[in-house]
């Protein structure tokens, strides 16, 4: 969290930006160090979107609501829809210390449960609302929460570890799973 308040420091300092609209987003574990960053630091934050890795971790408090938007796919083997570590991240060759510094991750709770919880640090009176979005495709959604700050869910039912509607991830989708293109997650 250091880093990203120290490099937010930085481009604020250096550039002229509308410190209102600052986003965060990330993939995968990106996504998981983007919620903790969210959590910590929401009064910097507009909103949270995240790709197989939105996350509430365990005393998470944030000091204001934020909206978020996730996508997470059913059939995920490396960050699992319904939590943990997947077994996909034996295929990665990772390092005995890059696996052992995501043993925290082993109790990341699911997509859902994640959700849950940020419509929870959010206000959010009512929820998850599901309605079909694609073929194979739902928005769970809570509303009615402080501030306007709705929390959605995209599940892609059989889903794999990839960017739905992404066309750049051809080189790896023999490791990471086929790329959903029933919806675009970065024009959501």
């Amino acid at each position: 969290q250091a880093f990203l308040r120290d490099l937010l420091d930085e481009v604020e300092a250096e550039n002229c930006i509308d410190t209102s609209r600052v986003f965060l987003t990330g993939f995968a574990v990106g996504g998981v160090f983007a919620s903790i960053t969210a959590c910590g630091q929401t009064e910097r934050i507009a909103a949270l979107a995240t790709v197989s890795g939105l996350y509430s971790p365990e005393g998470c408090e944030p000091v204001k609501p934020l909206p978020v938007i996730s996508f997470h796919g059913t059939g995920d083997r490396f960050i699992p829809f319904e939590g943990g570590i997947g077994s996909g991240r034996a295929d990665l060759g990772l390092t005995p210390e890059t696996i052992e510094g995501l043993t925290f991750m082993a109790a990341r709770e699911g997509a859902m449960r994640s959700s849950e919880a940020w419509a929870a640090h959010n206000g959010c009176g009512r929820g998850p609302d599901e309605s079909a979005v694609a073929d194979g495709v739902t928005r769970q959604t809570w509303s009615a929460c402080d501030d306007d700050s709705a929390v959605e869910l995209y599940v892609i039912d059989g889903g794999e570890h990839t960017w739905p509607g992404s066309t750049g991830m051809g080189d790896v989708t023999g490791i990471l799973g086929p790329v959903s293109q029933k919806i675009d997650a970065t024009d959501l």
